[in-house]
């Protein structure tokens, strides 16, 4: 416990969290753009912005024709993840249940957004930055773009969607961006299939400008709107620097499986034994879980990869993530301590982390309160 509350203590304090709009509201039109806004935190998503997210969802729902997604950090950062901090002081000393609820109804709501979405990520896009857009209708990438699921260096697993998203990507990239935390940069985006364009930085504006007049004109289609983004898109090859690689050693039957690919691999070639001396730095049950997860997400729809994600933030190793937390967060290059060896990964049994039978949680009727964010804000301090 000692441990524990030390990484608490050393974390940057989330000072200011209800100091301004979380999320700001621009209306253009019949283009409403969603402005994520706490700069200082690299936009790090709380309860409260969860919250904002939805009113402004909903709003959307009523009225808008488009939606895009921004920040207000443009050409630096989209979002950085979930706000590190928060979560901690709830591992620390409540139950996730209602906070995996919450973030995963977010996750779900931003999915359905009625009007045609887009996303611009100019930027950082990690973890719950992923989450709330990468099902958005239209993903943009620019040279600025740092996309990532960094949850194996944290000792956690790949949330907020993963498990649906992940494995949809080609020739198993997205298990391989899982087990070594690797980021997809600039036109790697969109190589990899994870963004549908690539537009230089300096072209959103007018780009941007453009949409917002298209959100005016009756024949308005998702389709339009394409064409419209192709004109300002970077002619460049889909094709991601070693997927066939990936796709001949990032599958299996279990993780260990992968492992032992990767460690014969790596004899003969310098690539995959770079891959694989970084996949042993990680998190050995961070793997183990994003394995097992990605690999039953593949047959199902968000709605219930989101049930099962909120089951397994139940059941992961909370001090893996501390661990996590202290060593890529506080004392940076610090070997971590796992709990698990890559070995005893063989010894690990699904059913310890992982439903028998799928109970698909109602995330339309649970209804996140203020009243909880607030009170979880003043109990722990974080807006001190």
């Amino acid at each position: 416990m000692e441990r524990l509350v030390t990484v608490k203590n050393h974390l940057p304090s989330s000072k200011g969290l209800l100091a301004a709009d979380q999320i700001l509201k621009d209306w253009k039109g019949n283009c409403l753009k969603i402005i994520l806004n706490r700069p200082k935190q690299y936009n790090a998503i709380t309860g409260i912005m969860h919250l904002e997210l939805l009113k402004a969802i909903e709003e959307a729902n009523n009225s808008a024709k488009i939606c895009i997604l921004k920040s207000i950090l443009a050409g630096k950062v989209f979002c950085a993840g979930g706000d590190v901090k928060s979560f901690v002081s709830l591992i620390l000393n409540e139950s996730v249940d209602l906070l995996a609820m919450q973030y995963n109804k977010v996750m779900l709501e931003m999915a359905r957004t009625k009007p045609v979405t887009i996303a611009f990520w100019d930027g950082i896009v990690m973890g719950g930055g992923v989450g709330i857009s990468v099902n958005s209708d239209i993903k943009i990438a620019t040279e600025n773009t740092a996309f990532g699921m960094p949850e194996a260096k944290l000792g956690y697993f790949t949330d907020v969607g993963a498990a649906y998203f992940l494995p949809r990507i080609k020739k198993n990239i997205g298990l391989f961006l899982a087990m070594t935390s690797y980021s997809l940069k600039g036109k790697q985006a969109y190589q990899a299939g994870v963004a549908d364009y690539f537009v230089l930085s300096k072209n959103l504006p007018t780009l941007e400008a453009e949409i917002e007049k298209l959100s005016l004109d009756p024949t308005l289609s998702e389709e339009l709107i394409r064409e419209t983004i192709k004109r300002y898109a970077e002619k460049i090859p889909k094709i991601y620097e070693g997927e066939d690689l990936i796709a001949e050693i990032f599958h299996g039957q279990n993780v260990s499986e992968v492992l032992d690919k990767l460690k014969q691999k790596s004899q003969e070639n310098a690539t995959v034994k770079k891959w694989y001396e970084d996949i042993l730095k990680n998190c050995p049950l961070s793997l183990f879980y994003s394995f097992e997860s990605l690999k039953r997400g593949k047959t199902l729809n968000l709605h219930e990869v989101l049930s099962m994600e909120t089951y397994l933030a139940t059941k992961v190793n909370r001090a893996d993530f501390l661990e996590g937390v202290r060593t890529v967060l506080m004392e940076k290059g610090a070997k971590p301590n796992w709990s698990t060896t890559f070995e005893e990964l063989k010894t690990q049994k699904p059913e310890d982390y992982f439903p028998e039978k799928l109970a698909l949680i109602d995330f339309d009727s649970f209804k996140p309160s203020l009243e909880y964010n607030l009170a979880i804000i003043k109990k722990y301090g974080i807006n001190d």
